[in-house]
């Protein structure tokens, strides 16, 4: 909390995280890292067998540059909803909140440290859902 509190930023892209898939990674090197990729996958449960999971999309997340010997925590946020659409009560015109799904997780984790190039001074997060 005293992370999230201290960045603005951050708060913000936590909150997205209420409604949608997220993870996190701590990355760190040795040396300057110009920039960071990290590739993970957003899994859900495979709707003809809920033992079984399914792939729900593929996240690439950038960081900005790092110095040697210092750490970041990214967080990976997808545009993958953990819940499902609301609907509207026929009787009442009320809006019903969606049921949470279950099993919705991000994994399969891999960071690169790019010792060259740059990019924004910003993290990124692009989501593709796989259809």
């Amino acid at each position: 909390m005293g992370l999230i509190s201290a960045k603005a930023g951050l708060a913000e892209l936590v909150k997205k995280c209420e409604a949608n898939a997220c993870g996190a990674v701590i990355v760190a090197a040795d040396y300057t890292c110009k920039w960071w990729e990290i590739k993970s996958t957003v899994y859900g449960n495979d709707p003809a067998d809920s033992t079984k999971k399914i792939v729900l999309g593929r996240l690439l997340t950038t960081s900005k540059e790092l110095a040697p010997k210092t750490y970041a925590n990214i967080i990976l946020v997808s545009d993958e909803p953990i819940f499902s659409p609301a609907v509207v009560d026929p009787n009442t015109g009320e809006s019903i909140p969606g049921a949470q799904r279950p099993g919705i997780f991000v994994g399969g984790i891999s960071a690169i440290c790019h010792k060259t190039g740059s990019v924004d001074n910003t993290i990124t997060n692009t989501y593709t859902p796989v259809k």
